[in-house]
């Protein structure tokens, strides 16, 4: 009977025991708390498109940031961070003032300042957004993406341009510029013009332009002739 209630006690135990060590379905995670957002790269592209966006990983327990997955991202110097109202919540810089994020790397060693004005608590579901200070970006086709073909980037501001295109009427007077075609005249393909047969070109030069430019007869006055190619404009007649 001592032998039954000693192996029936000894059963108790173990189950015991093995319930104490299990971890409850009900308990949080101990891990570090990340912070993940997807930002769209500012600005956007005129007639084009960024092929991809930047993920953000951000662990602000150990001071981490992982930006591994946002190689178009040149450098920042860092982030704020803001609340549902777009109040600031506070900065997330790089422990070393003197250097900058860069797109691509992971690792940064980053610190976090409250704004003074918040409560000393912080969490991340306080966050509701965040933004790149003074984010500059990797401007080429590894990240860029144009909706017409042959188009080439330009900035200032970001887009995609067909170089030389214009439409009816107009001529290209250099790659991503275009003028009023004059009557009587035939565009080339790059840049400038060439009147028609039995039409000469007439400009008025004003001293720092030329002005009035037009195809006229070769019977006409000469004002002016302005020669047109792909490199320059030079000015042949004056009168």
């Amino acid at each position: 009977m001592q032998k039954i209630l000693f192996s029936v006690l000894f059963l108790v135990a173990c189950v015991l025991a093995e319930d104490f060590n299990r971890p409850s379905v009900y308990e949080p995670e101990t891990q570090y708390h990340i912070y993940t957002k997807i930002l769209e790269p500012n600005p956007r592209v005129q007639n084009g498109f960024w092929k991809s966006k930047c993920k953000i990983q951000i662990e602000f327990e150990k001071g981490l940031l992982n930006l591994g997955q946002c190689g178009m991202l040149d450098s920042a110097s860092g982030f704020l961070l803001y609340d549902k109202e777009k109040f600031v919540i506070g900065s997330f810089l790089p422990l070393d003032n003197s250097l900058k994020i860069q797109g691509g790397e992971a690792n940064f060693q980053m610190k976090l300042t409250l704004a003074k004005t918040n409560h000393y608590t912080f969490g991340i579901e306080d966050i509701h957004d965040i933004e790149f200070i003074d984010p500059s970006w990797k401007i080429n086709f590894r990240y860029i993406g144009c909706n017409e073909e042959n188009a080439m980037i330009y900035e200032n501001p970001l887009r995609c341009l067909v170089e030389y295109k214009c439409t009816a009427g107009y001529y290209a007077s250099d790659k991503t510029s275009c003028e009023p075609l004059p009557a009587h005249a035939t565009r080339h393909e790059t840049t400038g013009f060439s009147c028609d047969m039995g039409y000469r070109l007439n400009a008025k030069n004003t001293g720092r332009s030329f002005e009035n430019l037009q195809c006229v007869k070769d019977n006409e006055p000469c004002l002016g002739i302005l020669h047109l190619n792909d490199e320059f404009k030079e000015w042949l007649c004056l009168e």
